[in-house]
């Protein structure tokens, strides 16, 4: 019982889905949802973030010109490099920018 009685208990570590971008950019993205990433892009580009979130990150890549490789969330942690200055910006996807 005196174990039970130090407190509450510490919060879940992130998982490796909101931590995808990592802490590296300046901390905008830690622990955002798929969906909060996909809606900050959107909001960055002008975007309508009300469609589906696949239709949101096909715009997304449409309007910068980014390659749409990989899965939902490598292309958003792509998009979140390009726009925001990440450090992951293309060095382990292999990404391609079309006109930049």
């Amino acid at each position: 019982l005196a174990a039970l009685e130090l407190g509450p208990p510490a919060p879940p570590p992130p998982t490796t889905a909101n931590n995808a971008v990592g802490g590296g950019v300046g901390g905008t993205f830690h622990g955002a949802t798929l969906p909060q990433k996909v809606s900050r892009i959107c909001a960055h580009l002008g975007l309508d973030a009300r469609s589906s979130l696949s239709a949101a990150v096909a715009a997304a890549n449409e309007s910068t010109g980014v390659a749409a490789e990989g899965g939902l969330l490598q292309q958003v942690d792509r998009l979140i490099a390009l726009l925001f200055g990440g450090p992951q910006a293309w060095r382990s996807g292999g990404g391609k920018v079309r006109g930049l």
